[in-house]
């Protein structure tokens, strides 16, 4: 294979750059500098922010003794960090929203173990959202490749059975198939307002039918009295979220968990 000057010299200063690096493993996120981490993050992002990632530990949600043990990737230059991965090492597929029982069962069937198996993603959020948090300042493409290829590496160190990343932005599996993974595609059904300034416009798309069918189910719905009222932050008691729960935990007891 012919190799240009131009990509032998892209190649060295990528190499030069990578040993002023320095990557390490973090087992609670808390012991990471929020500042740092969500200088990485996008605005858009919000599930991928420190607090929240933060607040599921610190909570118990996240926890060794729940099947959860965090083990997030950040590589750092000069004592700043540059580049930030959440990872996990899993003992189950619950809370991930997506169904790999099947694959469980296939290894347990051939005599191996699926669990434990790592994990790139945002914990109980089936939302895409970054993983792959690093510094535009610093060659982004290489760090992307640099947190994809750390996944690799905890595998083989840590017997991981696979390594999966879900719910991934169309900007970041380029990166994950450039390492051969696999591809699992899924459908999610989003409601999208195309300018409805009333609900009449909503119903307008629909067949004569249908509005009427909707019409009949809202009724039946006013005729229930039931009141809304919203809250935020603080507003929310320790009793709402104990009913919250409890509310959950019907609705998985009577639906499968997810």
């Amino acid at each position: 294979m012919r190799i240009s000057r131009s990509q032998t010299e892209k190649r060295n200063l990528e190499s030069q750059f990578k040993t002023q690096m320095y990557s390490q493993q973090i087992v609670n996120i808390s012991k990471i500098d929020s500042q740092q981490w969500n200088s990485l993050v996008p605005d858009d992002a919000p599930f991928a922010k420190h607090e929240f990632l933060e607040a599921l530990e610190k909570t118990g949600c996240v926890h060794p003794e729940t099947g959860w043990l965090p083990h997030h990737t950040i590589i750092t230059k000069n004592n700043k960090i540059i580049a930030a991965m959440p990872f996990y090492i899993k003992g189950h597929s619950y809370g991930e929203y997506v169904f790999d029982w099947a694959w469980a069962d296939a290894y347990h069937r051939n005599g191996y173990q699926y669990y434990p198996k790592g994990l790139c993603a945002i914990p109980f959020t089936p939302a895409s959202s970054p993983k792959l948090l690093v510094s535009p300042a610093h060659d982004p493409a290489m760090l992307k490749r640099t947190l994809v290829a750390s996944c690799l590496e905890a595998a083989k160190e840590l017997s991981l059975s696979s390594v999966h990343s879900l719910f991934s932005g169309r900007s970041e599996q380029e990166y994950w198939k450039q390492q051969k993974f696999l591809n699992k595609i899924g459908f999610q059904f989003h409601w999208h307002n195309k300018n409805y300034a009333v609900f009449k416009d909503y119903l307008s798309e629909f067949s004569s039918s249908k509005r009427k069918k909707i019409r009949q189910e809202r009724a039946s719905i006013s005729a229930l009295k039931i009141e809304f009222e919203i809250k935020s932050g603080n507003q929310i008691s320790e009793k709402n979220w104990s009913d919250f729960y409890q509310f959950y935990k019907n609705t998985v007891n009577a639906h499968g968990a997810t």
